[in-house]
């Protein structure tokens, strides 16, 4: 499991991103029990892989 700072260190997904999917109910996630925030399941891992993925082609197609 993940919090939201580790899987934008891990996956290199900006954290407003990954607090959008969470909104739009696009990642699995629950209330973190030893603290505020939340926690993204690990069988959501290959979904944070893609994103990521997609992410860094589409910053890499912008560049000129």
């Amino acid at each position: 499991m993940f919090s939201v700072k580790q899987a934008e260190k891990i996956f290199n997904i900006p954290r407003s991103t990954l607090y959008r999917y969470i909104r739009q109910n696009k990642l699995r996630v629950i209330k973190n029990p030893f603290g505020h925030g939340v926690i993204i399941h690990e069988d959501e891992t290959p979904r944070l892989e893609a994103l990521s993925r997609v992410l860094k082609a589409k910053k890499k197609g912008g560049e000129v």
